[in-house]
């Protein structure tokens, strides 16, 4: 049959929590998530690789990409151009992580967006600036390769 478990998680047949393995699955859990210098929560990969909110949008003349990026360096973004995809990373530089807390719950950490961008940009004169943690990134269009809409006449 089954056991029944108090709502302590102790066994009422024989007084045993979680079995004897207890202590040994506690410090498998201990040691995944706390820092073992600190006793800190340990940052994971998915929230180091986590990515910032991204807007887009297009005017007349350009697209407008906004990046929220509220708590990191402008001196850490890199952006490249290669095959029409527009890659936008975020690299958090070492010194800037040897900052001793007490308390921390924001990791400006690393980060990658990649955007596709059409034929009708002109790639040559993009341009990017970063303010009050917005990273702005200005791509204007090509006048030249504008599509003219065209009517077909239905039968």
């Amino acid at each position: 049959m089954y056991r029944k478990y108090s709502h302590t998680g102790t066994d009422q047949h024989n007084g045993a929590f979680c079995k004897s393995n207890f202590s040994e699955k506690f410090e498998k859990f201990r040691q995944h998530f706390f820092d073992e210098e600190t006793g800190f929560p340990k940052r994971h990969q998915h929230a180091q690789q986590a990515g910032v909110a991204a807007n887009i949008r297009e005017q007349a003349a350009y697209f407008e990409i906004q990046l929220f990026a509220a708590g990191r360096k402008k001196d850490a973004f890199k952006i490249e151009l290669q095959d029409n995809l527009l890659t936008i990373s975020y690299e958090e530089t070492m010194a800037s992580q040897e900052a001793s807390y007490i308390h921390q719950e924001y990791w400006p950490s690393a980060f990658r967006r990649t955007f596709q961008l059409n034929d009708e940009v002109l790639t040559e004169t993009i341009h990017a600036s970063f303010e009050d943690g917005v990273l702005t990134v200005i791509v204007p269009k090509d006048p030249a390769a504008a599509k003219t809409v065209k009517d077909v006449k239905i039968d």
